[in-house]
């Protein structure tokens, strides 16, 4: 049962998630997170526009939304990046980047980050299309753009990762393609 249409974005929608307070954000080919209140749903919403991932190698889009455990938002891009979000302001909070350094795969758009999972005390893991996962403590980096290295980076895979889970005592499990 379809319960509202969201139908805002005017391309593809790469990610969805819902909010602690029962809206929902959507990631989009645009490089724009559209951020619905749960009173705003449905037909004719008017969503909050975050802009803040670019076009990089030809490529643009959002793969990846995450509402960590204390209610932050995160997203991943096309881009290679990973942006916290200020959700008061719409403005990026921390700007994560890594995703196709010298340690990935050497391959076309290897910056692309394709999943996210948190990892509990402020930790963040993510994937990429470089073939690594990587784990980053969330409080890294500045204001509005600042960048910070990964704590650990996890190779293994001979493909992109397409997805990312945590279990239980920081056990990273992944998979690819």
């Amino acid at each position: 049962v379809l319960s509202c249409l969201l139908d805002n974005h005017g391309c593809e929608v790469k990610a969805v998630a819902a909010l602690r307070d029962g809206g929902v954000v959507t990631g989009g080919a645009d490089n724009l997170l559209r951020v619905f209140p749960v009173d705003g749903l449905g037909a004719g919403a008017h969503p909050r526009v975050f802009a803040g991932h670019t076009s990089k190698s030809g490529v643009s889009g959002i793969n990846a939304l995450l509402v960590a455990h204390d209610g932050a938002l995160l997203s991943g891009g096309k881009d290679g990046t990973i942006i916290t979000w200020d959700m008061a302001t719409g403005e990026p909070e921390v700007v994560l980047k890594g995703h196709g350094d010298s340690r990935g795969l050497t391959a076309t758009n290897s910056q692309v980050v394709s999943c996210l999972a948190d990892a509990g005390e402020g930790r963040l893991v993510s994937g990429g299309w470089d073939a690594t996962a990587r784990i980053w403590q969330r409080g890294g980096g500045g204001a509005g753009g600042g960048t910070s290295s990964p704590h650990a980076v996890l190779s293994g895979h001979t493909a992109a990762v397409l997805a990312v889970a945590v279990a239980e005592g920081l056990i990273v499990i992944t998979g690819g393609g």
